[in-house]
C-alpha cells in the first residue's frame, strides 16, 4: 500500500514539475538593451545578458488635484536580489536597478492593462 502511494505520488510531483518548467519557459522572452517593449500582466522578461528579469505585477492609474497618472507595480530580480518597484508616469517615470534604467514609456490601466518599458545601461 505505501509503495502504491509513494509511486502516486512520484508521478504527482513529476507532472507538476513538468508543467512549471514549461509555464516558465513560455512566459519568458529576451529583450534588448534601448528597446521599446510591450509587456503583459504577469508575463516575465529578462535582458540579453540574463541579469536582469522583469515580471508586470500590476497597471494602475492615481487621480488627484493636478490630473490623472498611469503608473506599474514591477517585481525587479537582478542577480539573485529580487523587489517589487513602482514607476509612475506623474514622476520622471524611471528607476534605476544596479547598472540599468527602467524607463516607463507608456501604461494602459483600462482594458487590457499592459505597458511599453525601455531598459539602458547606466551612463
Amino acid at each position: 500500500m505505501r509503495k502504491i502511494f509513494l509511486i502516486h505520488l512520484w508521478l504527482a510531483l513529476t507532472l507538476l514539475v513538468g508543467q512549471a518548467d514549461c509555464f516558465m519557459s513560455a512566459q519568458n522572452r529576451k529583450v534588448k538593451l534601448d528597446e521599446t517593449f510591450t509587456l503583459q500582466p504577469d508575463e516575465l522578461i529578462e535582458t540579453e545578458d540574463a541579469k536582469l528579469k522583469i515580471r508586470l505585477k500590476g497597471v494602475g492609474r492615481t487621480i488627484s488635484e493636478s490630473g490623472e497618472s498611469e503608473y506599474v507595480e514591477l517585481q525587479v530580480r537582478l542577480n539573485k536580489s529580487e523587489r517589487l518597484i513602482v514607476i509612475s508616469e506623474r514622476s520622471n517615470g524611471t528607476e534605476t536597478i544596479g547598472d540599468y534604467v527602467i524607463k516607463l514609456v507608456n501604461a494602459e490601466s483600462f482594458g487590457k492593462a499592459h505597458c511599453q518599458l525601455k531598459i539602458s545601461r547606466r551612463t
